[in-house]
């Protein structure tokens, strides 16, 4: 697949259109009103071979365990926004209740302000 998948709310997306997966839930064409994402680099990092999975409409049973996985309510249907009270990332922690950000769309995550410190 090449591009953009619009996994992201309505209310984001351009001319009001309904997006992809949103549409397959309204039409029941998934099991289950949910997707999996799973991330992870194959080899070496000097070899940049970074991969994945997407599981539309369930949990991806191969690499992620479903007796272990906690649901939180999002901020709103907006971004795929939600309160943390600490994550680590590495060696450093944070440690202050925050926001949270994630995006199939970049390789990244965000959070608002967060204090950092060495665990």
């Amino acid at each position: 697949m090449d591009g953009i998948l619009g996994l992201a709310f309505q209310s984001l997306a351009i001319n009001n259109m309904t997006p992809p997966f949103i549409n397959a839930v309204q039409q029941n064409l998934v099991p289950q009103p949910l997707f999996t994402v799973w991330l992870d680099t194959i080899g070496n990092s000097e070899e940049d071979n970074n991969g994945g999975l997407f599981t539309f409409g369930g949990i991806d049973a191969v690499n992620c365990d479903a007796n272990n996985t906690d649901w939180v309510p999002l901020a709103d249907e907006t971004w795929w926004e939600f309160a943390i009270d600490n994550c680590t990332v590495g060696t450093k922690t944070i440690s202050d209740e925050t926001s949270y950000v994630v995006s199939t769309q970049a390789p990244l995550c965000s959070w608002a302000t967060p204090s950092w410190s060495r665990r």
